[in-house]
């Protein structure tokens, strides 16, 4: 899976230096976007035992909205680009035309649909300089976060292991034993094990002494079967 994930960006990053932004290779660009982040949707649900893997799905849905909405690119208003000053070599003559950058496309807020969920949040990290993000990028963060912690708490308690396991473990037939398999118990142990012995000639065998006689009888029948 991990290796899927790594071919998925790669091809993103290679269209990203090598595809031109206008025409039929601009489309197959856009196109490549829009299957390559879909699929990643796909992936994380591979890992949904792990509550973080469905935050992941979320976000990249989120981003997916937009981005089918506007031909496979993510569209990112002028007005907040410019105001980031994080790409300076783009211009309003941009505005209609993808960037050099990644899978955005230059917008106008009007002709922006699911504005909301557009890039539109300017965040500036220390170490990584000033980007513009999108709600579901921030939910995607989130999700691989939860994915993180999940996992080490996993890692070092052997109980949440089993549990995040496919379907659990439990016993098969009765309580779990410690090496983990349901203890089947024979029914004639069983019978031996019961504090109320039947005859049916005794009645309910309300005498000490009748009960005492029963029990007598039964521990004799079983001498004579290991005989």
């Amino acid at each position: 899976m991990l290796g899927a994930a790594t071919v998925i960006f790669v091809a993103q990053q290679l269209a990203i230096s090598f595809f031109p932004l206008d025409g039929a290779p601009g489309t197959m660009r856009r196109a490549l976007f829009l299957v390559t982040t879909a699929a990643l949707a796909l992936m994380a649900l591979q890992f949904r035992r792990f509550f973080g893997a469905w935050l992941v799905t979320a976000g990249i849905v989120m981003n997916l909205l937009p981005m089918a909405a506007h031909g496979g690119a993510m569209p990112i208003d002028f007005t907040i680009l410019e105001r980031s000053r994080a790409f300076p070599d783009v211009t309003e003559a941009d505005i209609g035309r993808q960037t050099n950058h990644g899978k955005d496309v230059v917008l106008r807020r009007e002709d922006i649909h699911f504005y909301w969920l557009s890039d539109r949040f300017i965040v500036d990290l220390p170490l990584y300089g000033t980007n513009i993000y999108s709600a579901g990028d921030f939910v995607l963060f989130a999700g691989l976060g939860l994915v993180a912690v999940q996992a080490a708490v996993i890692a070092v308690r052997p109980g949440a292991r089993k549990a995040a396991a496919p379907g659990g473990f439990q016993g098969s037939e009765g309580p779990a034993t410690p090496g983990g398999q349901g203890a089947r118990v024979p029914r004639r142990l069983a019978a031996d094990a019961g504090h109320t012995l039947q005859h049916p000639d005794a009645g309910d065998l309300a005498s000490p002494q009748a009960r005492e006689d029963v029990r007598g009888g039964a521990a004799g029948a079983r001498e004579t079967d290991h005989l």
